[in-house]
């Protein structure tokens, strides 16, 4: 199964606790099963000294081992509210990621292009967007998209 890296901004100490203050969402996608170690999972993360713990298929968490302090979260982007597509748009293959909320509103994120272009992430959301019929909130119908 495949899961997207979040940081966070840990606010605290380890005598008076952690806490999260805000989460950010990485471009790192890595593929985990249920069989794979915490070394295994910091191997492909780059990372060191974190403990996972979590439901396998949903969120996993990461903390550091010496101190309990939360590190990062990988959220599972493979299942029901998430899509993944490609179109084609003049030279361009466009392949993208999203979320889609309980009202159907699309989150569109990891884009990857195929060809030479000179477009913003925000110009290529507008594309995606435009080519899937999808209003200026992100409101994607939903014979429109294809479950991952």
């Amino acid at each position: 199964m495949k899961y997207q890296l979040y940081t966070y901004e840990i606010w605290g100490n380890s005598r008076d606790g952690y806490q999260v203050n805000d989460v950010y969402r990485q471009s790192v996608i890595i593929e985990v099963d249920e069989t794979t170690s915490d070394r295994a999972i910091n191997r492909r993360l780059s990372a060191q000294g974190v403990v996972w713990d979590g439901e396998f298929g949903y969120t996993l968490y990461g903390s550091a081992k010496r101190d309990g302090r939360p590190v990062c979260e990988l959220r599972a982007i493979e299942g029901d509210s998430m899509i993944r597509n490609t179109i084609e748009y003049d030279d361009l293959i466009i392949t993208y990621c999203g979320e889609l909320d309980d009202t159907g509103r699309a989150d569109i994120f990891d884009i990857s292009v195929e060809g030479e272009h000179g477009y913003s992430e925000r110009e290529l959301k507008r594309i995606i967007w435009t080519e899937l019929n999808v209003d200026d909130w992100g409101y994607l119908p939903n014979q429109k998209y294809n479950e991952v």
